[in-house]
């Protein structure tokens, strides 16, 4: 069977069973860290591997939050961690990559500027000091807002602080495609401020 029809690991199958046979579990929800391969290979740094994301939930106890993109699941109570991982298989094709990020940058830029005009959320709520959406959303927005030369220091953080130099050449691929993706934001971000109407 090929890989990118395996995304859920025996290991983790065998984990997910744990919380979901019993009724009277602490938690409502449970955060699973992705395991992403891009060319073929397991981006293993740059930040990019633990990306805890809430993959299981109670029916009724979580709800998405008002945004156009990278949206997360607001939960109603405590969620936990699962020690497996999930493999996210990002192997569609380059040219398909690149145009489906530039839609998702459009998407972005518009949520910058609605947070920046009061239309926005500015966080998820939840611990900031766990890892998991809510502490990257809260860094993205103060970073978005307030970091001069972002999308070079985006790639400095990822490639030489978060050691995405150590994954070779694919490394520095994909740290170069989130540096660029960055400055197509601030552009986007730009354009959209540059086109409102004066107040």
């Amino acid at each position: 069977m090929p890989l990118r029809l395996c995304n859920i690991t025996e290991r983790l199958a065998t984990e997910i069973k744990v919380p979901v046979g019993q009724a009277d579990n602490a938690f409502v929800g449970n955060y699973i860290a992705r395991q992403t391969l891009f060319c073929g290979r397991w981006i293993r740094h740059g930040g990019v591997y633990p990306d805890y994301n809430l993959r299981l939930l109670r029916r009724g106890l979580g709800r998405f939050e008002d945004r156009l993109v990278h949206e997360h699941i607001i939960l109603d109570g405590a969620a936990g961690y699962f020690k497996n991982h999930l493999i996210h298989v990002d192997d569609k094709g380059f040219e398909l990559y690149v145009e489906r990020h530039n839609h998702y940058t459009s998407l972005e830029a518009v949520e910058i500027v609605r947070l920046r005009k009061g239309l926005g959320q500015a966080n998820l709520g939840g611990d900031l000091s766990a890892p998991g959406p809510a502490r990257r959303r809260w860094l993205k927005n103060i970073a978005q807002r307030w970091l001069p030369m972002r999308p070079l220091c985006v790639f400095l953080y990822m490639y030489v602080l978060k050691a995405g130099f150590l994954d070779g050449r694919i490394g520095l691929r994909y740290c170069l495609l989130k540096m660029f993706f960055e400055y197509q934001i601030e552009v986007k971000v730009r354009a959209l401020i540059a086109a409102l109407p004066p107040l």
